[in-house]
């Protein structure tokens, strides 16, 4: 009988493990959704001014974290009125320019487990997005 507890917690360990990388998957998938958006969100600006809209620095400002962040405006995306999906985020972003100014480069970055190994995602413009870290980092 005793065994049977010590393998059901075992079972219960192993599972919330799992459980744990599934969550981290989605919130980091949910980083590389908002590039493809932000990257629409460029072509769209473009089609309209003639020209997209440059942000080098990594928006938001704040250190990444394993938290969810409430968007802060006072960057470049607000000329497009850009940010991401309920204004809160687990991630920041940058939009590099390239070929002159008629390309981009659109990265995503998050560290959802608070190692300080940041989890990057890329989309160059017409291109498919990216992970560009290894699978394990969050």
């Amino acid at each position: 009988m005793r065994y049977r507890f010590v393998l059901v917690g075992c079972l219960a360990l192993a599972t919330s493990g799992c459980n744990k990388k599934k969550a981290l998957e989605a919130k980091r998938q949910n980083v590389g959704d908002e590039v493809i958006k932000l990257a629409s969100a460029e072509d769209a600006y473009f089609t309209v001014y003639a020209e997209y809209v440059e942000q080098r620095t990594p928006w938001p400002e704040s250190t990444l974290s394993k938290e969810e962040q409430a968007w802060s405006w006072g960057s470049q995306f607000d000329e497009m009125s850009w940010a991401p999906t309920d204004e809160k985020t687990h991630g920041a972003f940058t939009v590099v320019l390239t070929d002159g100014g008629s390309s981009y480069v659109v990265t995503g970055q998050c560290d959802l487990d608070g190692d300080g190994v940041l989890a990057i995602w890329s989309m160059e413009k017409g291109g498919e997005l990216m992970l560009t870290t290894p699978a394990d980092v969050f």
